[in-house]
């Protein structure tokens, strides 16, 4: 009987060896979301960039537009005078 119970506690982790694996899961998630933090931070600086870089695209496209209107504008106006 006694050596069952002695068998039945040397399988089960003592409540030492429990903490110390809790404590050492907690610590490796901490870790893992510091790393996917940092990841997230830079993915998200890179995404700024584009996005600046894709505003600025965009406002120069939006200048040749205008100048294309005002061409096409000035076209416009040039017949007008030809066909008078």
């Amino acid at each position: 009987m006694v050596l069952k119970l002695y068998q039945k506690r040397r399988k089960e982790p003592s409540k030492r060896r429990k903490i110390n694996q809790a404590t050492d899961r907690t610590i490796e998630t901490k870790e893992r979301t510091s790393e996917v933090t940092e990841r997230t931070i830079e993915t998200t600086e890179r995404n700024v960039e584009v996005t600046e870089e894709a505003i600025e695209v965009t406002e120069r496209n939006v200048e040749v537009v205008e100048r294309a209107i005002e061409t096409t504008e000035e076209g416009h106006n040039s017949l007008e005078i030809l066909n008078d």
